[in-house]
């Protein structure tokens, strides 16, 4: 896999919600996750993209772990899952992109465990971006301002695009 750093500036939700319609419009066969930091963003995005986007899925911890599973069994090579962090670890799931609002450096690598699992492709795409609304950080809270600002201190250091040969030096 391979980060696509797009965190040193800013997205909007609506933003966000475009450009998720256009990668869906101009790759509609892929397995793509969007992952993000609160579970009212997961049920919003979902909200928006129901009427756009085919075999779209939501999962969190508002739905039971029996729900969680059966979700996850239905999905197939083309879908497009919208979560919370639920599905960073303990998941056996691979898609060819994973989309991730920023979060703690552990937690973007956890997701990173999701794309490509299966080699799918040569190199898997994990799209890493800022969500801000009313001039606010998403990912604050559920995480500290600080390991937020640590992660993006850490990642600037080696650019845009990160090979996974390096995601055990970051």
């Amino acid at each position: 896999t391979q980060i696509n750093n797009q965190a040193e500036s800013d997205i909007s939700f609506d933003r966000l919600t475009e450009q998720i319609k256009d990668n869906n419009h101009a790759n509609p066969d892929i397995s793509r996750i969007i992952i993000l930091n609160r579970r009212g963003l997961v049920r919003d995005l979902y909200e928006r993209l129901k009427p756009k986007i085919c075999n779209l899925r939501m999962l969190s911890t508002d739905f039971t772990p029996k729900d969680r599973r059966i979700i996850l069994s239905q999905l197939r090579d083309q879908f497009t899952l919208v979560s919370t962090q639920v599905i960073e670890a303990g998941v056996d799931i691979s898609a060819r992109e994973v989309w991730r609002d920023i979060a703690p450096l552990d937690s973007i690598i956890q997701s990173a465990g999701r794309c490509n699992r299966n080699s799918e492709v040569t190199v898997g795409h994990v799209n890493l971006f800022k969500l801000v609304e009313n001039g606010h950080l998403a990912a604050v809270p559920p995480y500290d301002g600080f390991l937020i600002q640590t992660t993006q201190e850490v990642l600037s250091k080696y650019g845009s695009l990160i090979g996974e040969e390096k995601y055990y030096s970051l």
